[in-house]
C-alpha cells in the first residue's frame, strides 16, 4: 500500500512540475469544422482574449460558439460551447473565465 500511495504521489509531482501556458485558441460556429478558426498566441500562463470574431459566419439567429485553447505541449483544452442569438449585428460581446 504504501509504494502504491508513493508512486501516486511521485506521479502528481511529475505532472505538477510543468506550469502550463496558453500557446494558441481556436473556434468554431454551430459544429461547423468549415469555420473553424485557429489563432497562435504569445505564450502566457495568462491570456486575456478582446479581439473581434467572424460572427457574421453563423448567420441570424440563434447559434453555438465553441471555444478550446492549446496548451504548450500541444493539448487542447476541452471544447466549451456556448449558445448566443445574432440578429443582423456583430457579435459585440461574450466573456468566459475559470478560476
Amino acid at each position: 500500500m504504501r509504494t502504491l500511495l508513493l508512486f501516486g504521489f511521485l506521479g502528481s509531482m511529475a505532472t505538477a512540475s510543468h506550469a502550463q501556458t496558453i500557446a494558441a485558441y481556436r473556434y468554431w460556429f454551430d459544429d461547423d469544422a468549415s469555420t473553424l478558426v485557429n489563432v497562435p498566441v504569445t505564450a502566457g500562463q495568462q491570456f486575456t482574449l478582446n479581439t473581434d470574431l467572424a460572427a457574421e459566419i453563423a448567420g441570424d439567429g440563434y447559434n453555438r460558439i465553441t471555444l478550446q485553447t492549446q496548451d504548450d505541449l500541444g493539448a487542447w483544452s476541452v471544447p466549451l460551447t456556448k449558445l448566443f442569438h445574432r440578429q443582423g449585428g456583430d457579435l459585440t460581446a461574450w466573456q468566459y473565465w475559470f478560476d
